[in-house]
């Protein structure tokens, strides 16, 4: 939905729920229009027939969403790939095992927001995430090639003495 008042003009999407609601993904002020930009015409863009003939206001609105704070806390908290990377990287940086659910408390109590967990917009990030990730495993079951063992899937081995893992 495009709304104006001849100077600023604002892109909207309508979100079919109850309450029907909006969300802004664009806002231009012919005012300030600085045309030696190219974020300028990519913003005149989506105003144009051919733009939304070709769907630019939906990449735009895909791109939102995809740099959204709620994706980005679905996936460090959700998706099995990013805890593993992190996993790895601790354990590269320090020497340390640190289980799964240490490193999804910590995300979640101390590192994200409260207001990005929480939320209408929290659960669509994580079903989405999830139905993603679902995908990608079904995926690698019928191509017959499940994920390999990584170095971090070992049990783990503690020396008595402390915390640091008995190396091999």
């Amino acid at each position: 939905m495009l709304l104006t008042n001849a100077i600023t003009w604002r892109l909207y999407q309508v979100i079919f729920a109850k309450p029907i609601d909006k969300r802004l993904l664009a806002e231009i002020d012919v005012t300030t229009i600085d045309l030696r930009k190219d974020t300028t015409f990519d913003a005149l863009y989506l105003l144009t027939k051919e733009g939304f003939i070709k769907g630019a206001h939906i990449e735009l609105r895909d791109r939102q969403d995809a740099t959204s704070r709620f994706t980005l806390a679905a996936l460090l908290l959700e998706n099995d790939s990013v805890r593993q990377a992190i996993r790895r990287e601790l354990r590269r940086v320090v020497d340390v095992l640190v289980d799964d659910a240490d490193i999804v408390r910590v995300l979640r109590d101390e590192v994200i927001k409260h207001d990005v967990l929480e939320g209408p917009e929290s659960e669509s990030a994580v079903r989405r995430v999830n139905r993603t990730e679902e995908r990608a495993l079904r995926a690698r079951k019928e191509s017959g090639t499940g994920a390999a063992e990584s170095p971090d899937s070992k049990p783990k081995e503690y020396a008595a003495e402390g915390d640091k893992p008995r190396h091999p």
